[in-house]
Order: C-alpha cells, then structure tokens, then sequence
C-alpha cells in the first residue's frame, strides 16, 4: 500500500484467486482470516480478505487441492486486483507440492483445528492467574511450527531464512543473525568485538566497558567472562536507565566499549551516548532484547549502536520459545558474529550447501596446508549457537504481528498508569525517557520511602488475588551473590529494595487492567 501521508486509513480489500473448478481450499494464511470462496466462468475462486498500512508489506500464502483429473496436467492460476485498490506491487509464485496434498495439509488443517480446541482462550481476571508475560498465538503460529516439522530439517533451513530476511526488513539493518536465546546474543556480540580481525579496534582483556548497575545478568556476564573490568553506573528514576551525562561521565581511555540495554522496553538517551562514542572510537552494544519496536528521536532502537541484540524468550514482544538475534550494518561484524555462532569457523556456507565461495579446496590459513577444506577451518574460538528451524517457524509467523503487539503494551501501559495515578503517593510511577516511544516490556512500580508498607506484603497480596510479579532483574547487580564491587549506587539500590513490575503485555485485556486496579485498591484501603 503506497501512501506517504501519515494519516493515510488502513487500506481493506481482497485478491481473487482463480484456479481450475473443482479445487479445494485447504488454508489461507496471512490475510485477516476472512475467506470467500464461489465460481464464475466456469473456474472456481477464493477471496482473500486483508488490511494493509502505509508503508506494510503483507504476504498472502493460498494452499487449495486440485482435482484428481489435473495433477499431472498444466493449468493457469489468475490473479485479480480489485477495481479501486490503490496502488500496490504484487508478486505472485506457485509451488507445486502433489504430496503436501493429501496428507501434510490434512495435517496442518487439524493443527489450525487443534489450536482452537486446545488454546484459544481468554485470561479470566480473579479465575485465572495474570501473569507478568506470556505467549501469545494463534493457530498461525502452530501450523508453521508443525509446517517445520514436517520437513525434519533440524537444525537451519528455509524458514530460518525467511525470518533472518524478515528481521532486517523490521529493524532497517543490513544483518541478522539468529541464535538460541538472548542472552547467547549479548555473548555473540561482545565476543564478536574480541575478533583479532578488528586489528587495533579490538576489545582485550583488562578494556574497561560501560554498563548499568541495574540489568539482567547476560548484559554484565560476557564482560566478566571474556575478562573485561565492568564500570557499572546508577540508574535514573523514574525511567530506570542510565543517563548519557552519566555515561560520558563515565569514559575514560580504558574504555573499548559501551553495553546498555533498554530497561523494560524504556529507551534510553541513546542517540547522545551513540554520538559520543563514535567521536571516540568506542563500541556500541544495544541490548534491545527487552526492546523490539521501540524509538527514540524518531528512530528504532537497535540503529544507533554498532551491534543490536534481540531476545525472543516467552516473555518478550515475539517469541520462538527460546532464541534471540544478533543484528548490525557492518558486514565485517556480521561475518565475525556468524563465525563465533558457528563453531568460529571461517566457511560461510549456510547448512546444508557447499562451496558457497567457489573455491573449497583453494584456501591457505594459518599453518594448514593449501587446500584444506574451508568448511573445517577456523578463524575464531567459537560457540555453536544456532537457531532451530522450528523454532524461526514460530518467529516468522509471530514477527508479522509485531505492530500489534507492541500497540497493545503501549495501550494496557497507559491503562495501568491512569488507573495507579490515584496511588502516586505510596508509588514511583514509570515514565517513558522524553523523546521515546517505548516497546513497554513491563510495568514498573517502585514503593515510596514512606510508604506504610514492605514490598513483601504487597506482592504477597498481589500474587495471593492471581497477579504475577517480577522485581526488577538482578536490582543492584553487584549485591548478588557471584558479583561485588564496592561503588555506592543509589538508585540501584532502591531498585533492589523497593521495586517490582507487573505484566502488560498482549493477553492482558481492559478487564484485567480493572481487576488488577481494584486489587490495589483493596490492599491499600487499610493505609487511607
């Protein structure tokens, strides 16, 4: 749909498949569900209902049976835009799957089936436990699923690729590299800025790098692991980021590289911290892995830094289950990040495929002898990483309703704040960093020192009415037991005593946000 107006309306309408008469449809996917199916001229069709945005780009894929008299026979598929569709690119393909035919699209019609006898079903605020994240899927999601596993191709494959392709097209960076979680990701991307390739720009042990006080551990451990001294900094309330003042401050000629994540989805002053570490020479890390959609100054996380990190555990914006990604517009970086993933090997080639640079048995590296096979070569001290087919399957279907997940956990934030306002004086209400557009991941609240009761107590209460909590990571990191440092972090300690989060995202409804209210309400009757 090509509109450059920014309140252009959601363009409605439908495509016309027509296919030899007699076939059968046996699933659409991509549109909105809604499909018509008749004849005319003798041919049959199906319509294909969808909604498209500005600037969106939908794939409609069309399975249906041929009749038995022409499986082996040529036939001619139409196309038919609608009169009064706007101006729109089509590409049309066709695959010819006989087999899939008879039973591999039984199966993924019962899968559809499955699901809306098995999953589909709606939080009952005070029945059911909300929790503080979740999965959110439809039967999409479990064809594919089954779709990959059908294939038994284990480890990467097709839609491996797709979902790679789909994440740059979703973030505007060049490359993508999928993993098996999020915290891999932050490993592959800080050990990615090791490489010797890198020459001088290298990270080395003893470098110091910049990070927060208050994070998830897998921001901090890759520091730590490589041999890296860590400079933690406090963060800000009631944003529960580090400052880029702060940040700056910080520098010093020691300084290789600077790793911050986007605290529950709350962009950080990430613009000025990028501006300042390029004068400098320094590495940038976005942890985004809280962060997917999210924008600061008018542009998406992730594009500021020199690497972007991606999780996609159950609990974030979209999820495989587990995996995570590693995204950049470096093609060096991305060629070192797909060697550390991949056994630190120096071949390229993706599973499965051979002699992707032509010249298998021409290399000489190192002190092996010329002609050593290039896929058994290697150029770094590796990990093996991977993402599953299965699990990319998941993704892809899950990364197409991105948009309106991200939109939900802004709207049930908004929700949660405009029903907590009433409480501001027991409570640190959370605030979105001024210029961002947050990809809320949770809701934060942090208790006031006077207020006249424990964190405890409330939580206990919160999760004996059925409402899920979380504290707010490691709180102040380096008062866990496998860390130590000595600074004084104020705030970071305010965030381990007094702060908690409750859930906001997708499956969270208006009903649940009013059940949640009147469960503070209740608790904090007694202290009016």
């Amino acid at each position: 749909y090509i509109s450059d107006d920014p309140a252009a309306s959601v363009f409605k309408n439908y495509l016309r498949f027509y296919v030899p008469n007699g076939s059968k449809l046996i699933s659409a996917t991509g549109n909105s569900g809604e499909v018509g199916t008749g004849s005319e001229f003798g041919v049959s069709y199906f319509d294909t209902y969808f909604e498209l945005r500005p600037r969106e780009e939908l794939a409609i894929t069309v399975t249906y049976q041929l009749p038995a008299g022409l499986l082996n026979k040529n036939y001619t598929l139409l196309v038919q835009k609608q009169p009064g569709a706007p101006a729109i690119h089509y590409e049309v393909s066709a695959s010819n799957k006989i087999k899939s035919f008879t039973l591999d699209s039984k199966i993924l019609t019962l899968a559809a089936a499955y699901y809306r006898l098995a999953f589909d079903s709606k939080l009952k605020p005070g029945k059911n436990y909300i929790p503080a994240s979740g999965k959110v899927f439809d039967d999409k999601e479990l064809v594919s699923l089954v779709d990959a596993s059908l294939d038994f191709w284990l480890t990467e494959g097709r839609f491996n690729e797709q979902f790679e392709k789909k994440l740059t097209k979703t973030t505007g960076l060049r490359y993508a590299a999928t993993v098996n979680s999020g915290s891999s990701a932050n490993l592959l991307a800080f050990y990615a800025l090791t490489s010797p390739v890198l020459g001088k720009r290298a990270v080395k042990k003893g470098d110091e790098v910049i990070g927060a006080a208050t994070c998830f551990p897998t921001t901090l451990n890759p520091i730590i692991q490589f041999g890296c001294k860590p400079v933690l900094i406090d963060v800000s309330l009631p944003t529960y980021n580090v400052r880029a003042k702060d940040v700056i401050a910080a520098i010093t000629k020691k300084t290789k590289v600077v790793f911050l994540a986007h605290t529950l989805g709350n962009p950080y002053e990430v613009e000025e911290v990028a501006t300042f570490c390029k004068k400098r020479g320094i590495w940038l890390i976005e942890d985004c892995c809280d962060a997917l959609g999210a924008i600061y100054r008018e542009k998406k996380v992730g594009t500021f830094g020199d690497l972007m990190t991606l999780s996609f555990y159950p609990a974030h914006q979209i999820t495989c289950g587990e995996g995570g990604a590693v995204l950049t517009n470096s093609a060096a970086l991305n060629k070192i990040v797909r060697s550390y993933r991949d056994w630190g090997r120096d071949c390229w080639c993706a599973p499965g495929k051979e002699n992707t640079c032509g010249k298998r048995f021409d290399w000489q590296l190192g002190e092996l002898p010329r002609g050593y096979d290039h896929k058994y070569i290697y150029s770094h001290i590796g990990f093996n990483l991977k993402m599953t087919d299965m699990q990319a399957a998941v993704g892809l279907a899950q990364l197409g309703k991105l948009r309106r997940f991200v939109g939900k956990r802004r709207e049930n934030h908004r929700m949660l704040s405009k029903g907590l306002a009433k409480f501001e004086k027991y409570f640190i209400l959370p605030q979105a960093t001024p210029g961002s557009v947050p990809s809320w991941f949770g809701y934060a609240l942090t208790i006031r020192d006077n207020a006249p009761f424990a964190r405890r107590e409330l939580l206990e209460y919160l999760e004996s009415n059925n409402i899920g909590t979380r504290l707010l990571f490691g709180g102040n990191i380096i008062r866990q037991p496998a860390y130590k440092d000595v600074k004084k972090l104020v705030n970071s300690n305010v965030v381990m005593n007094q702060t908690f989060w409750i859930g906001c995202y997708p499956a969270i409804d208006r009903n649940c946000v009013d059940y949640i209210v009147s469960v503070f309400e209740k608790f904090l009757a007694k202290y009016r």
